[in-house]
């Protein structure tokens, strides 16, 4: 793992976990630390490192991990609203589709509509009640 590292990245590379297998050896030891119960510094003393080089690898880790999640849930979220607003635009279709097949229905039975009052008329009283 280190030759490959090596041999790929720089070492600010390595540490902010640009490399892919060295970001991958990363999440596994915060996996391994979190299930066995070892401290980052137990871990650092083991292999002779500063405790702040194990931390701050991991802590990159972390955040690249994070920002790929926001993004994930920013592109969730632009597809929910995207949904919502089709949905809403469909809903007044389909209300101003009943509306003029009950005008027409009143119209084939011979007498006007009734005067109702609008959609949110209704649901002002009903949450007043």
């Amino acid at each position: 793992m280190i030759e490959i590292a090596r041999g790929r990245g720089r070492t600010g590379d390595v540490e902010l976990g640009a490399v892919p297998e060295v970001a991958a050896l990363g999440n596994t030891l915060t996996d391994l630390f979190n299930g066995l119960g070892v401290t980052q510094a137990a871990y650092a003393a083991r292999i002779h490192v500063d405790k702040s080089a194990v931390s701050r690898h991991l802590a990159w880790q972390a955040r690249d991990q994070l920002l790929r999640q926001i993004e994930e849930l920013r592109s969730q979220l632009a597809e929910a609203l995207r949904q919502r607003d089709r949905a809403e635009e469909h809903g007044r279709q389909l209300r101003a589709r009943v509306l003029s097949l009950e005008e027409e229905l009143a119209g084939r039975q011979g007498y006007d509509a009734p005067d109702l009052p609008a959609l949110e008329e209704v649901q002002e009283l009903l949450g007043e009640l």
